[in-house]
């Protein structure tokens, strides 16, 4: 009796050894999806350079930047759990403040974003539309895991 009860245990416990190794493969496909989606055009900048000045943006009018030298969006750590629009060096489009005004990103609202923002905010500067619920899944789960 003794002996299956170690021997249950035992399984216990290579089984939660298992499901911490799947939790960190998860993450790792999450950056993976974030690196191969989001990172071309945000980056993931650590948190003590945002605010700083960014290399390869030039403004082209009062309401318009165009960037000649990556990040062309602004960066997304934090940005789960932050309001849409508040990065301080990044410059909105107007269609953006507007349509997205005091939208907090979360599950839901990032979800919405990534699977078309040109369908929530037509005539933004984000043309991403991603269909397969998965990459958005890890892109999301990526996102928090990269957020206060």
């Amino acid at each position: 009796m003794i002996a299956i009860i170690l021997g249950c245990i035992g399984l216990f416990v290579i089984g939660l050894g298992h499901t911490a190794q799947a939790q960190s493969i998860g993450l790792a496909d999450a950056k993976t999806a974030y690196e191969e989606q989001c990172s071309k055009c945000h980056g993931l900048m650590e948190p003590e350079t945002q605010g700083a000045e960014r290399p390869g943006i030039r403004i082209a009018s009062n309401d318009m930047r165009f960037a000649v030298a990556l990040p062309y969006g602004p960066p997304l750590r934090g940005v789960y759990g932050r309001t849409a629009g508040t990065v301080t060096d990044f410059n909105y489009s107007q269609v953006f403040k507007q349509v997205l005004q005091d939208v907090v990103w979360n599950g839901e609202t990032l979800e919405r974003w990534i699977t078309d923002s040109q369908k929530w905010a037509k005539g933004t500067r984000m043309f991403y539309r991603q269909p397969d619920a998965d990459i958005r899944r890890r892109v999301i789960t990526y996102l928090k895991a990269n957020s206060p």
